[in-house]
C-alpha cells in the first residue's frame, strides 16, 4: 500500500507543486509570480507595512512587528519600499533567547539587521537606495557597512560585479 501511495504522489507531484505555489502566492498577496516586485506604497497591503517601518516609537516598543514588516516587504520584492528599508539598515533585532546560555541559531547579518536581507531579496532594484546610504554616511558607519554587505549579497553569484559596482557607483 505504501508503494502505491508513493507512486501516485510521484505522478501528481508536478501538479501539486504548481497548486501549492499558487496557493502560497495567493496567501502572501501575490496574484501571480509576475506580481513580485510590483507594489504600490498606497495599497491596502503595503501602506500599513510602510507605516510600521516609519514609526520610530514602534521600532523601540515592538521590534518584532517592525521585523515582520521588513521581512514581508522583502519577500514581496517591493522595490518601491527600498528607500524606507534602506533607512533601517542599522535597525538591530535582538532575539528573545539572546542573553541566555541557549544558542538556538547562529546570528548572521540578515538575522541581526533584517533590512539587509529584505533589500537583498528585492535585488538590483534596491541598488539606488543602497548607493544613497553609502554616499550619505561615513565609510566606517554601520549604515554604510550594511549597505555594502547588501550590495555584495545582491551580486553574491558574481562578486567581481559587486566590487565593480561599488567602485564605479558609490
Amino acid at each position: 500500500m505504501t508503494q502505491s501511495i508513493q507512486a501516485s504522489v510521484l505522478r501528481v507531484r508536478p501538479q501539486l507543486v504548481q497548486v501549492l505555489i499558487l496557493a502560497l502566492a495567493t496567501l502572501c498577496g501575490l496574484s501571480s509570480p509576475q506580481a513580485r516586485g510590483q507594489c504600490d506604497l498606497q495599497s491596502n497591503e503595503v501602506k500599513p507595512l510602510i507605516q510600521i517601518l516609519r514609526d520610530k516609537e514602534l521600532q523601540k516598543k515592538d521590534p518584532d512587528r517592525v521585523r515582520q514588516a521588513i521581512l514581508q516587504l522583502g519577500y514581496r520584492g517591493c522595490a518601491a519600499a527600498a528607500d524606507d528599508l534602506a533607512a533601517l539598515l542599522a535597525f538591530q533585532y535582538r532575539f528573545d533567547w539572546e542573553g541566555t546560555t541557549i544558542r538556538l541559531q547562529p546570528i548572521f547579518t540578515p538575522s541581526r539587521y533584517p533590512a539587509t536581507g529584505a533589500l537583498a531579496q528585492i535585488g538590483e532594484a534596491s541598488l539606488p537606495a543602497l548607493v544613497n546610504v553609502i554616499e550619505a554616511n561615513p565609510p566606517d558607519s554601520l549604515m554604510t557597512r550594511n549597505a555594502i554587505y547588501t550590495v555584495k549579497s545582491i551580486f553574491r553569484d558574481h562578486p567581481e560585479k559587486a566590487e565593480s559596482y561599488l567602485t564605479n557607483t558609490a
